[in-house]
């Protein structure tokens, strides 16, 4: 966040207006960065995997590992970790 007072050069300020510190813009880039940068947004998610397998063995392992998942999800009851339905499948941009 931007603070739109120069610093001081002593102990002793002078009575400034709170109001002037920052501008609608400031707050507006801010939350434009969070959205950009922070904020996880999963496009395509881990338990939506599906790779397409022909081979019945394959299908069947494909569907153990989303079984696995969410019998680990269903398993933390307490929320150390990001819920499942939150990962994305890779890297999303």
């Amino acid at each position: 966040m931007r603070l739109r007072l120069p610093p001081p050069f002593s102990p002793d300020l002078e009575p400034f207006d709170q109001r002037r510190l920052t501008h609608w813009t400031d707050m507006f880039r801010q939350d434009v960065a969070w959205q950009m940068l922070v904020r996880g947004r999963a496009v395509t998610r881990l338990r939506e995997t599906d790779y397409g397998f022909v081979q019945p063995h394959f299908q069947s392992a494909n569907r153990a590992f989303l079984d696995a998942l969410a019998a680990v999800d269903r398993k933390w009851s307490e929320r150390a970790f990001i819920p499942v339905d939150c990962i994305a499948r890779s890297i999303q941009f």
